[in-house]
């Protein structure tokens, strides 16, 4: 049965959505104030928290946040409920990291929106289990803290596919906002920055070790407009695929030539 968190101040409005969630045979519990909501979060390990941005008393951000810092609580949705929210409000919260942030909502629209979330939350968990068994000898990524590792797990495994921040996003459990922002402090670069950098290392080193045309090489590493791909080697390696090839390819070649020339002691 799924855990559900439910942190709100109002009495009324935390017992309904309980009963609601129960009605649909998720096992829920209800915290009023921050700091039991954090100690609840530790302990119970919930599959999803929803917590009331409007609740007296309670700043959903901070706690947010907190949960967001802790390795324990990190990968656990969150959803924030609002009768009403200002730009600003939706904003932080999810450069925050929340999931979800519903307005107005309808319990139609509440047990869909959750129902997705711990559903894409388990399958995650389910490739993060197998891709913890496979090594990668990928040395193009930085050393990150455990809540970005997972999205660069995720970008090894599915760089040669057509894949944007959005897909990440969405496969890891965050908002492409947040996502972004996390990257960049983290890294000093862009996501999309780095998913360029590792298609590139995989090109050049197709480009050198396969007779493979070019645009094969380009769709093999996610690019379906050929055109970007050229656009994008160049700005990387200052010339063009077919140059780059042909120029290591003789360095390559010659390395060998040595390499077996000593051997033979020739």
């Amino acid at each position: 049965m799924n855990k559900i968190l439910v942190i709100e101040t109002e009495r009324k409005a935390r017992e309904q959505l309980i009963q609601c969630l129960e009605a649909e045979e998720f096992h829920a519990i209800g915290c009023e104030t921050a700091q039991m909501a954090m100690q609840t979060a530790h302990q119970w390990l919930p599959h999803l928290i929803l917590c009331g941005v409007n609740s007296s008393n309670l700043d959903g951000f901070e706690l947010l946040a907190s949960l967001r810092q802790q390795t324990a609580t990190l990968p656990i949705p969150f959803i924030f409920l609002s009768a009403q929210a200002t730009t600003e409000d939706y904003r932080r919260g999810m450069e925050l990291g929340a999931d979800d942030y519903l307005i107005q909502f309808s319990i139609a629209e509440l047990l869909r929106v959750i129902t997705v979330r711990i559903d894409r939350q388990a399958k995650l968990k389910q490739w993060y289990a197998a891709q913890s068994t496979v090594p990668s000898d990928s040395t193009i990524f930085p050393t990150v803290s455990a809540r970005l590792q997972v999205v660069f797990d995720f970008l090894e495994a599915h760089y040669t596919e057509e894949i944007g921040l959005k897909d990440i996003a969405e496969a890891v459990g965050y908002s492409s906002t947040y996502l972004t922002h996390l990257v960049r402090k983290q890294t000093g670069q862009s996501l999309h920055s780095w998913l360029i950098q590792r298609r590139m290392k995989a090109a050049s080193a197709l480009l050198i070790e396969t007779d493979r045309s070019i645009e094969e090489i380009a769709r093999s590493v996610g690019y379906l407009n050929v055109c970007n791909f050229f656009r994008q080697f160049r700005q990387i390696y200052g010339q063009t695929p077919r140059s780059w090839r042909n120029q290591h390819r003789g360095t390559c070649d010659f390395l060998v030539l040595e390499r077996d020339r000593k051997k033979c002691n020739v």
